[in-house]
């Protein structure tokens, strides 16, 4: 076979497997990045469903606290007096405030007066004994402590999910004490779903959460979203909506067309031709730049050499125009080979060479590498009790809390009682081994969560994935370690503790950090060995007014 022929086989070759590897990646890194574009999509569209909803929950408990916050609502949970009724519990009323029903309910849990209306009539409507032992068995709606105590979110009724809403009844100066809970709520009909349509342009329907199954949602954890196509044109996003109480009670479903499905495809045609016309370039290009600057100049040798041969005349020479690689070929390869040989020889030991200077930089690299990783342990570390320092601490807090938005993330902040009279009467020894004792008795009882020495003789506990209670469920935990340990009992060492959490108290990690910390302090100034949560701190002010103790200095 001819170079001329095998020469053009070979390109021919070269572009179909070229055409068919760029192709296949091109195609499949447009679709994949249309596909996460697409789901990103559906996905936003839920969250903004999600978002409507909860600002229509935050309306009614506006109103909900307008009207539980009122004098006239406080006299009437105490008399239940005929006038109000009268003035401002008319179905008019309820038709205005776009409410389905109101309803009254004790310090108890019991339901003192009801009042209902049908949106669309605009007639009064009874609520039955179901849907009101439903919303007055939601210990959720009624356990207030605050004027600012609110309670919101979707409940299951008789005739279906309804969205309410729950405020103290206290005076319009919020002054108690607290007279029940004032509930308002409307429920999720096809007029709230056509409502939130018209809010978000979002096709929307709601269905019940035992079909969370057939999405895939069913074992995964609340806030998850599953995307589902259904076929070539549309495409679902699926998230299940929790009920006050915290269990699910809504599939819901968004809806959108796949018009970014149709431009992958539109794309993938623009990509075949382009491919195609490429390829088809590629090859002429290649073909005629071989043909000029290889296979004639060859045809040409070649021709020489064989007239040589058939002339026998050595007065022939081979053409040289241009004296370019074909014409120096017959008077250089001899030479070339002599050139090739000692080039080797040379190469050789020029390698040889530098494997030992390779060798040598690789171990002096190695050496450095380990060098700084104990530089940076040192640096991370904590000298005395071996835990991660401050600056660790502070990193990992501003590093966790930004990521934590679909669970949440606990801070524990303890300080040893007492623990500079310690120092000043047992000495620094005694004190640096209360401090290691402490900090291996914190890493054996914090279950795996991360503990760091935050200065002095403080330290804090990261826990995350967990809440105000978990958290408190652990800091008593540490706390009850500390006191039963032999090492430290005879010392009589005990620790005061804070908790915070983020969302759930705290709106970022400096909030979370100052309010773990102010909750440990006033821990301390309430009688030591205690823990004391940030949400509990009104209350832990009142008993330190009440028992009229002396300050406590803290150490």
């Amino acid at each position: 076979m001819k170079i001329r022929t095998k020469t053009l086989i070979i390109v021919a070759a070269t572009s179909i497997g070229l055409f068919v590897a760029l192709y296949a990646s091109a195609r499949l890194i447009v679709f994949d990045g249309f596909s996460e574009v697409e789901e990103t999509a559906v996905r936003d569209n839920v969250h903004r469903v999600e978002d409507a909803i909860l600002a229509e929950a935050e309306s009614l408990n506006i109103t909900a606290g307008d009207w539980a916050l009122w004098d006239d609502t406080y006299q009437f949970a105490q008399d239940g007096n005929q006038e109000y009724i009268d003035a401002n519990l008319s179905a008019l009323t309820l038709t205005n405030l776009d409410i389905h029903f109101m309803v009254f309910v004790d310090a108890s849990g019991d339901v003192t007066y009801a009042s209902g209306a049908d949106l669309e009539t605009g007639e009064e409507v009874v609520l039955d004994d179901a849907s009101l032992s439903a919303i007055a068995s939601t210990d959720a709606l009624y356990g207030h402590t605050g004027p600012d105590s609110a309670a919101s979110g979707v409940i299951a009724l008789p005739d279906g999910p309804a969205l309410v809403a729950s405020r103290p009844i206290m005076t319009s100066a919020q002054e108690g004490p607290i007279m029940g809970a004032f509930v308002i709520g409307r429920y999720m009909d096809d007029s709230f779903v056509a409502a939130i349509q018209d809010t978000t342009n979002i096709s929307l329907s709601l269905a019940e959460p035992s079909q969370a199954q057939d999405v895939g949602l069913g074992s995964e954890p609340p806030g998850n979203i599953a995307v589902e196509p259904v076929d070539s044109s549309t495409i679902d996003g699926y998230s299940v909506v929790s009920d006050v109480a915290g269990n699910p009670v809504l599939l819901l479903q968004v809806s959108m067309p796949r018009d970014i499905h149709s431009q992958a495809v539109t794309t993938d045609l623009y990509l075949i031709g382009a491919l195609v016309f490429a390829a088809l370039v590629f090859t002429v290009v290649v073909l005629l730049v071989l043909e000029r600057a290889v296979l004639a100049p060859l045809s040409a040798l070649s021709a020489a050499v064989s007239r040589i041969g058939i002339e026998n005349n050595q007065a022939i020479r081979v053409p040289a125009a241009g004296r370019d690689e074909v014409g120096l070929l017959g008077a250089e390869i001899n030479s070339m080979l002599g050139s090739i040989e000692e080039f080797n020889h040379s190469l050789e030991e020029k390698i040889r060479e530098r494997t030992v200077d390779l060798e040598l930089a690789i171990a002096e690299l190695r050496d450095r590498n380990r060098q700084l990783i104990e530089a940076r342990s040192q640096a991370a570390t904590d000298g005395l009790t071996s835990l991660p320092n401050h600056r660790t601490f502070q990193e990992a807090v501003r590093k966790l809390v930004p990521n934590a938005e679909e669970s949440s993330v606990s801070l524990i902040m303890l300080d040893i009682d007492s623990f500079k009279m310690a120092n000043d009467t047992l000495g620094h020894q005694a004190g640096d081994e209360i401090l290691r004792s402490c900090a291996r008795i914190l890493q054996r009882g914090a279950n795996g969560h991360y503990v760091y020495r935050y200065g002095g003789d403080e330290f804090a506990v990261v826990v995350a994935g967990a809440g105000l209670d978990e958290a408190e469920h652990v800091a008593e935990l540490l706390r009850n370690a500390v006191l039963s340990d032999a090492g430290v009992a005879s010392r009589h060492v005990t620790i005061s503790l804070g908790v915070s959490s983020y969302p759930d108290t705290a709106g970022s990690a400096e909030e979370l950090i100052y309010e773990a910390d102010a909750a440990m302090y006033a821990a301390k100034l309430s009688g030591k060995n205690r823990t004391c949560r940030w949400d509990q701190m009104a209350r832990v002010a009142a008993d330190m007014n009440k028992r009229r103790s002396a300050p406590v200095t803290r150490n």
